[in-house]
């Protein structure tokens, strides 16, 4: 619970101070339910009891599932008429009989779905058209030590971790048996360097799984990192104990770890890593966003939050042994809230499709020019390779960016306000887990002396190219499309500081990087064909 307090002035002109108490709340699971699929139902009158309290939480909720599909959902209510606190869940299948219903609370007070027992039955045959409990003698739903986790996959690669142990992590085939997967999918982990490969036989069915040293050395370990790559953007729903914080560690060598996030809720960097020995310069990436450690400002980029179910890389200075603090995952924890003042959590964002493609990522910290906010890094061919906005650290505006790749290449730093772009004279080699910068000594991102402007734009026929510069010489101009492929070029000569050129390339309508090269140089504008 989160108390806010406002001052207002009453109508005697004298300040009033009211309090507010806000609730913070974590993100739910994606549990979907269509009652419109199903033909049939059954009905459940029953109260709801966590431990060995009935809840009286508005908030909480019952699911309803058969072999992991979602049949039915309902909120704990508040019954005046018996001045006490009731679920009502209806449960929908096709069948009238012949199916097996497990049950799920969802615990707001935590933000953990656990499973949980109808009258101490861990499953009950579905029948139509029955009710079990009444108001008199409602049913009881009473949760297991048991608890869920829902993971979100990329198209693309996914940095994840476990915070449960389920009993199908030794066989992977079972444990992603309600995925859709492809040849070719893969999932990896470090320190030892472990691979698993997925082989799809449309042919022979019988064929398809994974196969590798992941599954070879015992499977999935919550003690381990992974690096998942799949062709169908999905999401996994596990079960099992959860990952006690009394008794795990995990032991970081000097350097780069690959370190799995064991709690169960998301936390600030700061509490999750307080009792790591951290020294000046140790860095934690995620898949998008980083944080720098100084023992004056403490750890400070883009990372704010470690969150449930994602995986990060650690540098550290100091082997050591580590371990969450404990009462992370209590629910007395602090939780996840934006400084808006009002209750609210951190999402799981959905990586970037271009940027997901990608295992690898190095970092850097940047200060850019006055009169801009955001910094991007493009390759020789116009592609995209991190963008990031600007933040005010210590009375400086820096630029904490992630830079995506998978093999060395020349990447151009552009930075811009807006809608609007312009290159600079910073290149940098795509090296993996670099670390350019530091918050007292950031990389600095100047401006070219050249400038290229185009016009009309967009344009329907002739383009009108203008250069100022002090080069002198051939310009080369080449237009590429989105697929990356040049579809024109031409060239020119440069013999004054201002020279103005026209093209009319012969190009279908759309959207196209036109790429000036002069003197060692290149400047990018994106133009549009009407």
């Amino acid at each position: 619970m989160i108390i806010v307090y406002f001052i207002s002035r009453t109508d005697y002109d004298y300040n009033e101070k009211i309090q507010l108490e806000l609730r913070v709340l974590e993100k739910e699971h994606i549990l979907e339910l269509d009652p419109s699929r199903y033909s049939q139902s059954m009905s459940i009158i029953g109260k709801v009891k966590l431990g060995d309290f009935f809840t009286d939480d508005l908030y909480d909720k019952v699911v309803a599932a058969v072999n992991g599909e979602v049949r039915g959902k309902a909120s704990v209510i508040y019954d005046p008429s018996f001045k006490e606190y009731f679920v009502y869940l209806t449960v929908y299948s096709n069948k009238v009989s012949e199916e097996n219903i497990s049950f799920y609370i969802w615990d707001a007070s935590e933000g953990k779905l656990k499973e949980a027992s109808l009258n101490s039955e861990l499953t009950i045959p579905y029948l139509a058209d029955e009710v079990i409990g009444t108001y008199t003698s409602p049913a009881i739903f009473n949760n297991t030590e048991i608890t869920g986790q829902q993971l979100f996959f990329n198209q693309g690669w996914t940095w994840t971790s476990f915070n449960v142990t389920d009993a199908r992590f030794g066989n992977l085939n079972a444990l992603t048996n309600s995925l859709t997967l492809n040849t070719s999918d893969l999932i990896q982990s470090n320190a030892p360097a472990l691979l698993d490969v997925y082989q799809l036989d449309t042919v022979n069915p019988a064929r398809n799984g994974w196969s590798g040293t992941v599954s070879s050395s015992g499977g999935i370990s919550k003690n381990k990192m992974y690096k998942i790559k799949l062709s169908v953007a999905q999401k996994l729903n596990i079960k099992g104990v959860p990952v006690d914080l009394n008794t795990w560690f995990f032991d970081l060598n000097q350097n780069w770890n690959w370190l799995p996030f064991v709690v169960s809720r998301n936390v600030t960097v700061s509490d999750a890593l307080a009792n790591l020995d951290a020294s000046d310069g140790d860095f934690i990436k995620s898949q998008s966003l980083f944080a720098i450690y100084s023992p004056a400002i403490g750890w400070k980029g883009s990372l704010s939050y470690l969150k449930s179910g994602e995986g990060y890389m650690l540098k550290t200075n100091i082997a050591q042994r580590f371990n969450y603090p404990e009462y992370l995952n209590s629910s007395s924890a602090k939780t996840s809230t934006q400084k808006t003042g009002l209750a609210s959590r951190i999402e799981n964002e959905v990586l970037s499709s271009q940027f997901a493609q990608f295992p690898s990522t190095m970092s850097a910290i940047a200060k850019i020019p006055e009169g801009f906010d955001t910094l991007f890094f493009y390759n020789e061919i116009g592609q995209l390779r991190g963008i990031t906005t600007t933040q005010n650290i210590e009375g400086a505006n820096l630029a904490f960016i992630t830079i995506y790749g998978n093999q060395p290449e020349t990447l151009t730093a552009f930075v811009g306000k807006g809608k609007s772009a312009q290159p600079t004279s910073k290149t940098i080699s795509f090296s993996t887990d670099a670390i350019l910068g530091s918050i007292s000594n950031p990389i600095l991102i100047d401006l070219f002396g050249e400038k290229i402007s185009v016009s009309p734009n967009p344009f329907y026929h002739d383009l009108e190219i203008a250069i100022e510069t002090k080069e002198r010489g051939d310009a080369k101009v080449l237009i590429y499309n989105m697929l990356s492929q040049i579809i024109f070029e031409d060239t020119f000569k440069i013999n004054s500081d201002a020279a103005v050129f026209k093209i009319s390339p012969t190009i279908p309508s759309g959207v196209y990087l036109l790429k000036l090269h002069i003197g060692g140089k290149i400047m990018i504008e994106k133009i549009i064909k009407n």
